[in-house]
């Protein structure tokens, strides 16, 4: 069995982690998972704790929001970590994902993270900072085979889209035609704008609703990296 610890400090990629675990479980991997936010871990007692269960885990990923001092239990991890060090124990995979700009986040990674000689922090990086359920499953699979001493290689990242249009009962649209094809001209359409981070983190169905369809359709932000150019930017349909 392997044992994942996985702190996300604004908890975005906790429902996808959980989903990429229940997809790898179904393909027979014994995989169990731990995993807290900042607000989880903000009382000093679950902090302690959330250290020891990571200290004994097989991997750690430590998803940062801020450097280090948006993980309440930092100094709790770092303090179990070198517990074990100065025991002869060994330590878990450790991957730390700073978010851009982030130079505390960036040293801790020099010191602590695992597989920075052979690109697998690189590449781990890329994938978790793409999100998406393809990539948070990859990666997820790559930590899992580097600790039963694995060397798969790290696949390439899954590109989200960063243009098109979602309709809740067909998916995702890069054209405005294919997607204008699948309206109800006798209902009203409605667009609603959302972030790229909308399509990355929020569970997809395309299951038909067994409501009534009002054909509310959401449509890229122009605030963001969505914007349809068929469409124009700031267009509503």
């Amino acid at each position: 069995m392997t044992t994942l610890c996985f702190f996300s400090a604004t908890g975005g990629e906790l429902t996808l982690v959980s989903q990429a675990l229940s997809r790898m479980r179904a393909d027979g991997l014994d995989v169990t998972l731990f995993g807290r936010t900042k607000e989880q871990l903000i009382d000093p007692e679950l902090s302690r704790a959330f250290a020891r269960a990571a200290a004994r885990s097989d991997a750690v990923v430590l998803s940062f929001h801020g450097g280090t001092g948006s993980c309440p239990a930092w100094s709790d991890l770092v303090e179990a970590w070198q517990d074990r060090r100065d025991s002869g124990l060994s330590l878990p995979w450790i991957h730390i994902q700073p978010t851009s700009g982030d130079d505390d986040g960036l040293l801790a990674a020099q010191e602590w993270a695992s597989g920075l000689d052979d690109g697998t922090w690189k590449g781990l990086i890329s994938l978790l900072g793409m999100s998406g359920p393809d990539n948070i499953e990859a990666a997820l699979r790559v930590l899992v085979d580097r600790v039963t001493d694995g060397n798969v290689p790290v696949p390439e990242v899954v590109r989200a889209p960063t243009e098109g249009i979602w309709h809740p009962r067909h998916g995702l649209f890069t054209s405005l035609a294919d997607y204008q094809h699948h309206l109800n001209p006798d209902r009203p359409t409605i667009g609603i704008t959302f972030p790229r981070s909308y399509w990355l983190g929020t569970p997809r169905t395309s299951e038909p609703s067994s409501r009534p369809s009002r054909s509310l359709t959401p449509t890229p932000s122009p605030s963001s990296a969505c914007v349809c150019p068929t469409l124009g930017a700031g267009t509503w349909v």
